[in-house]
């Protein structure tokens, strides 16, 4: 009944607070990643990245007629957090330090906070009536707009970092054949 964790989690997401990662070195690797793929998929993840960003103006504030009355699902964030995800998967089975270090710097991405508070309509509208649940809400969607927007561009470093380090392991990789 009195579960910490599960009102620890619940409180973190009620404010915001982020979610860290923490991925260690594996002791027995059954999948070599696919460096030279998961290269690929970081390299088109990053001018994904910057043309979302051009496209969502994330710097500015939500249109509140928009967020809360006309509401229209944002999928290419899920599916940036999606082929992150995979990525991470992958590149955790790596025994490369600066790799794993690096996917420790990746933000868990909170794929729906900055367009709307609720999942249904009727209780959007219902909180933009209500003038301060509707403020709060508001405001606390533009914290999580500028929270994506700072995320993204640590995403996009951290690709840019990784790619790097791939590059020179499918090097040394090359050589070794």
């Amino acid at each position: 009944m009195f579960n910490i964790d599960l009102y620890r989690n619940l409180a973190m997401r009620i404010l915001g607070l982020r979610i860290k990662r923490n991925i260690s070195s594996k002791e027995v690797i059954i999948n070599m990643p696919k460096y030279a793929d998961d290269a690929n998929v970081l390299r088109k993840m990053n001018t994904d990245i910057v043309a979302y960003v051009k496209k969502s103006n994330l710097k500015s504030p939500p249109n509140f007629i928009r967020t809360f009355f006309k509401y229209q699902p944002d999928h290419e964030i899920e599916r940036l957090s999606n082929d992150l995800e995979t990525v991470v998967e992958d590149l955790a089975n790596t025994r490369n330090k600066v790799i794993l270090s690096e996917l420790n710097q990746y933000p868990v991405l909170v794929t729906k906070a900055h367009t709307r508070p609720f999942e249904y309509k009727w209780l959007n509208i219902t909180s933009a009536i209500i003038l301060p649940v509707g403020l709060f809400f508001y405001f606390r969607m533009w914290g999580f707009r500028l929270r994506l927007y700072r995320d993204l561009k640590t995403i996009k470093q951290t690709n840019e970092n990784i790619i790097a380090e791939s590059d020179k392991i499918i090097v040394k990789q090359q050589q070794k054949q």
